[in-house]
């Protein structure tokens, strides 16, 4: 009886250790606690401390960063590639002039010191750094508020891609879209899901709109190109 209760013991010992390293694998915790935060605020967590600590301590494994790149095509590659072998859960991009641009960056990390660490090394390789790591205001609004419209871009053509999501999968998409044509728009959140969701735009003059289309052909991603979206036109397109 004594070795059948420890059997069931250690079967339910390792159950909660997959449970919790799948948990922490797929973030659902730090998305439940997002999505928590911004319906009731940050305090609400914080009035049972003792209970909520541990999701409190897993919702601050992202480093949150701002970083300035050259505003040329290839330099958002180039970025990504300065960043090694980090798990991206977000990037939000819009083209606001035609010499540096502003690139928020979400990064998953074991613990605070490991994004103190990256934006020291981004800083090393030549970018303007700030960590808002710990800032709530970027976390709960401006996060979701970056981009908006701007009278620097023309001929923009709006994408939507999704791509398998799996380590580096981000990385060989940046790859794959090259640097011919000028991002001016990229929106990216992990989501824990199986695959990756992509809204992107890019400078296409009007004689290569052909080349352009073949290019989305080939690429070997679903993909959407989204002529007229309303939201897109109130929201983000090019201001007059």
């Amino acid at each position: 009886m004594a070795r059948e209760q420890q059997i069931k013991a250690e079967a339910a010992a390792e159950l909660a250790q997959r449970l919790t390293e799948g948990l922490e694998r797929e973030r659902i915790v730090p998305r439940f606690v997002d999505s928590y935060v911004v319906e009731h605020g940050r305090y609400a967590l914080q009035v049972h401390a003792s209970l909520y600590r541990d999701l409190l301590e897993l919702l601050q494994r992202e480093a949150l960063l701002a970083v300035t790149i050259p505003e040329r095509p290839g330099a958002f590659r180039a970025f990504c590639a300065a960043l090694g072998a980090c798990v991206v859960t977000e990037f939000n991009y819009r083209l606001s002039g035609r010499d540096q641009a502003e690139i928020f960056v979400g990064i998953a990390t074991a613990t605070r010191h490991d994004g103190d660490e990256l934006a020291a090394r981004l800083r090393q390789q030549g970018y303007e750094t700030a960590d808002l790591s710990g800032n709530e205001t970027a976390k709960l609004h401006v996060r979701h508020m970056v981009g908006g419209r701007t009278p620097h871009v023309g001929a923009e053509r709006l994408c939507r891609f999704e791509f398998p999501e799996r380590p580096g999968a981000l990385m060989q998409f940046l790859d794959t879209l090259g640097g011919r044509w000028n991002i001016s728009l990229f929106h990216y959140r992990n989501h824990g899901a199986d695959f990756g969701r992509v809204l992107a735009a890019f400078e296409v003059p009007d004689g290569e709109r052909g080349a352009f289309d073949a290019f989305l052909s080939g690429l070997g991603y679903h993909y959407t190109v989204e002529e007229g979206n309303e939201a897109y036109r109130r929201f983000l397109g090019p201001s007059l």
